[in-house]
């Protein structure tokens, strides 16, 4: 073989190496943005979490506390 022809192989098999390399640095940014919505997604569902057990809290606790004064005035 040639040495321009090696080399000629060698150049094309760097681009290919290079090629691939772009490719999965793409796929790595991508996989870190889907990464990043997903934290921020989960970040947003816990915080609406701590407002819905406040909530139920409330409407048990007001729910008991009427139960309690309907039994109180059936029996007043």
């Amino acid at each position: 073989m040639s040495t321009d022809k090696q080399q000629t192989e060698h150049e094309l098999y760097l681009e290919k190496v290079r090629a691939e390399i772009n490719h999965l640095l793409a796929q790595i940014t991508r996989a870190r943005i889907e990464t990043d919505k997903m934290q921020a997604e989960t970040a947003k569902v816990r915080k609406e979490l701590k407002w819905y057990e406040i909530v139920i809290i409330v409407s048990v606790t007001v729910s008991v506390t009427l139960a309690i004064v309907a039994i109180v005035k059936v029996f007043l």
